[in-house]
């Protein structure tokens, strides 16, 4: 008997479809014992968001600030040869209550020495937030033999307007011109491979192959103009998450200023500044298309 243990976080519910997908070969299969667990705070953050709530956990996001969670329940008495940890990003970092639940200290206890493989359902961007649970599971001394990763295809300038009439009106869409948020339905339906490559894994002892194989079979999205532009926002995050905060801690109004004015520059970012950057590192991916396609291969790896 193989046990797997899945712990998620999902507001919308896409990120538990997306595990759910995963996991039917399992859930299907006698010899596999498979237990959810829904992670959550202790105060849970509203869906749909408004927009002030949406924008004022940021500096917090960024700063990797931790908050109370929800005492989760594990079975101690079992032996699980597999943990699955799936998480959102939020401001191109781990979200408040992935990285909170990281830095539990049952939870941090419990994932030594398991083997554990991450699931991310994103907008687009998502290596700044991979690099720091993968250096937090290190650091807890987990193995991390695998990494998933399914993103929205829209266009970014696109799927930023659709993302925020999803979260803040709670309009996944379709609406009018706008494409649906989101994954699509098709490609979470498709991860259901993915759980029948790591069943085959688990079956063989063997886990040597097992993120090689993902990425063979496309479960790790990742562009290197979306990567090098996130690479660059997360500095600029940095400066003014921790301008935020000397104003206070989260939901406290005198920070409210600084949080609509990091708001209205982030939407000037993305429609002044990021369509520039994006073509300047479209020709350097052409230029140095041997090096960057290897340096992306290192990243979907875990290397």
């Amino acid at each position: 008997m193989k046990n797997i243990l899945v712990l998620y976080y999902s507001q919308t519910g896409q990120l538990k479809q997306i595990v759910d997908s995963i996991a039917k070969p399992w859930v299907n299969d006698s010899n596999f014992s498979v237990d959810f667990v829904n992670y959550k705070p202790q105060k849970d953050y509203p869906f749909p968001w408004t927009s002030d709530a949406f924008f004022d956990v940021f500096p917090e996001c960024r700063e990797g600030i931790v908050y109370p969670m929800t005492p989760i329940e594990i079975d101690e008495s079992k032996h699980y040869d597999l943990v699955i940890f799936a998480y959102q990003v939020w401001y191109l970092s781990p979200s408040i209550p992935a990285w909170s639940i990281l830095n539990d200290e049952k939870l941090s206890q419990f994932l030594e020495g398991k083997k554990v493989i991450t699931v991310l359902g994103v907008r687009n961007m998502w290596v700044q937030a991979h690099q720091r649970v993968s250096s937090r599971l290190k650091k807890l001394k987990a193995n991390h033999i695998g990494n998933i990763v399914l993103s929205d295809p829209a266009n970014n300038l696109v799927s930023v307007i659709t993302v925020i009439k999803w979260l803040i009106g709670g309009n996944q869409g379709p609406s009018g011109i706008w494409p649906r948020s989101g994954v699509p339905v098709n490609r979470i339906q498709a991860a259901e491979h993915y759980g029948e490559i790591i069943k085959a894994t688990l079956n063989d002892n063997c886990t040597d192959e097992l993120q090689n194989n993902l990425v063979k079979a496309n479960a790790v999205d990742l562009n290197f103009v979306l990567k090098t532009i996130e690479a660059n926002g997360f500095r600029i995050f940095g400066v003014w998450s921790k301008m935020i905060l000397k104003k206070g801690e989260l939901g406290n109004p005198k920070r409210l200023f600084r949080v609509r004015a990091f708001k209205y520059y982030l939407l000037f970012m993305i429609y002044g500044l990021a369509p520039i950057a994006s073509f300047i590192f479209w020709i350097i991916s052409l230029l140095f298309y041997p090096l960057i396609q290897r340096h992306l291969k290192n990243i979907q790896l875990l290397k």
